[in-house]
């Protein structure tokens, strides 16, 4: 029996499992390569608008996707249960919830906003359109101002608390607004920064391990240093590191990064205009908060760095063992 006839008798969906098995497939060899775990992540949204039969269809698909533990593939839905339930029991003959729980691993609703939430939330929304279209460092682009107005709406929602006054909720929008135009122009240069910061992070509690240990003298002040460090302007890292930051841009394959980035010297404007926002000690609130930034971009500064170290010890070593030769 040839392919085509087999996959008549069978249907569509032995049609759909086989392609899924070459996919995941070719998802692990893909892998092994890289040498990291791979996860497709699919995102279903208003497919409770679609007919009955489509409702169906897209379901079982879910169902053939998540049937392989070794599967790759992570599904969410997004759609009113009521009604994918209904299409479910009219085409199935069966009952829908209990078939939606068998496939949904991780189930939850949202609660129907109040009209006082309502409120709150459209006052929000206002607040943060009119400190958006004030700001003169956001491109006159609409999907980027959709962009970024979507996502301080979300570090907003993640962090607010029900203690604080309307003012210092202001306070704080008006700071996620800074951070998110950071991140949405020059994001190149702030994944720089967050490298240098995190390396200078790790670096004083390596110094501070060092200090507690009783074989290993260190000099004083390291308590204010730490002060002094956490009051850093991210200007003032940027700074600290920028001969550095330009030997990388100029010698190596970092283009594709440069080009993310917005005009350098508008950057080096708005870190001077906002330095009372951008402060090291901020970048530990902000920098797992900025869902706009890819954090991949750190990794090729990581190495980079790394390599740099490395060299510079090599270095070291062989002058301590030219000084030694010599005496």
């Amino acid at each position: 029996m040839d392919k085509k006839a087999l996959s008549a008798q069978l249907g569509f969906m032995h049609v759909v499992k086989e392609e899924v098995k070459t996919i995941t497939k070719f998802l692990q060899f893909l892998g092994w390569i890289e040498k990291r775990e791979i996860r497709v992540v699919l995102k279903i949204t208003n497919l409770d608008k679609c007919t009955q039969d489509k409702v169906v269809g897209v379901l079982d698909a879910i169902n053939i996707l998540l049937s392989d533990k070794d599967a790759p593939f992570i599904s969410i839905l997004a759609a009113d249960t009521s009604i994918l339930v209904e299409c479910i029991q009219k085409n199935k003959n069966m009952n829908g919830y209990l078939y939606l729980d068998r496939i949904v691993s991780l189930p939850f609703s949202l609660p129907q906003m109040t009209p006082k939430d309502e409120e709150v939330n459209n006052k929000e929304i206002i607040f943060i359109r009119d400190q958006l279209k004030n700001h003169r460092y956001i491109p006159g682009n609409s999907a980027q101002l959709k962009r970024v107005l979507s996502t301080v709406l979300t570090i907003c929602s993640m962090t607010k608390v029900t203690s604080e006054t309307e003012a210092e909720h202001k306070e704080k929008i008006k700071e996620a607004i800074d951070w998110v135009v950071l991140a949405n122009c020059w994001p190149c240069r702030l994944s720089w920064i967050l490298q240098c910061e995190e390396d200078n992070r790790q670096q004083r509690k390596l110094e501070e391990s060092q200090a507690a240990n009783p074989n290993v003298r260190q000099g004083n002040g390291r308590r204010h240093q730490q002060g002094t460090q956490a009051e850093k302007t991210l200007l003032q890292i940027y700074n600290d590191h920028e001969s550095e930051f330009a030997e990388y841009a100029a010698k190596d394959n970092i283009q594709s990064l440069l080009e993310l980035d917005g005009d350098p010297d508008l950057f080096t404007s708005f870190l001077v205009n906002k330095e009372r926002s951008f402060t090291a000690e901020k970048v530990s609130f902000f920098a797992n908060l900025l869902l706009n930034l890819d954090y991949s971009l750190k990794r090729p500064f990581e190495l980079l760095r790394g390599r740099r170290n490395i060299r510079k010890s090599e270095k070291r070593q062989q002058e301590l063992a030219e000084i030694v030769t010599r005496l």
